[in-house]
């Protein structure tokens, strides 16, 4: 089975990079601000977004990355803790 996510991992694969950062979840978030924002019309200030987790070590590293990148905009975010 080599059609798996790998980037999932707190401490990645051995002898490869770890691919999935706090800071990618910073910038995935921000990208997602962005569309959301445009896609509705509505200012970050005026949006609600639920951010819950998975059950793998890596969510709660993502989910805290999330917020520290929305937070900043005004967004009011709502913390759904595990949701898998």
């Amino acid at each position: 089975m080599n059609n798996y996510i790998e980037e999932v991992a707190l401490s990645g694969i051995e002898g490869q990079p770890l691919y999935l950062t706090p800071q990618l979840g910073l910038n995935l978030a921000k990208a997602y601000l962005m569309w959301i924002t445009k896609k509705t019309g509505k200012a970050p200030n005026e949006l609600t977004i639920a951010i819950g987790q998975d059950p793998r070590l890596s969510s709660r590293l993502l989910k805290v990355s999330c917020f520290n990148a929305l937070v900043p905009y005004g967004v009011e975010c709502i913390d759904c803790d595990l949701t898998a």
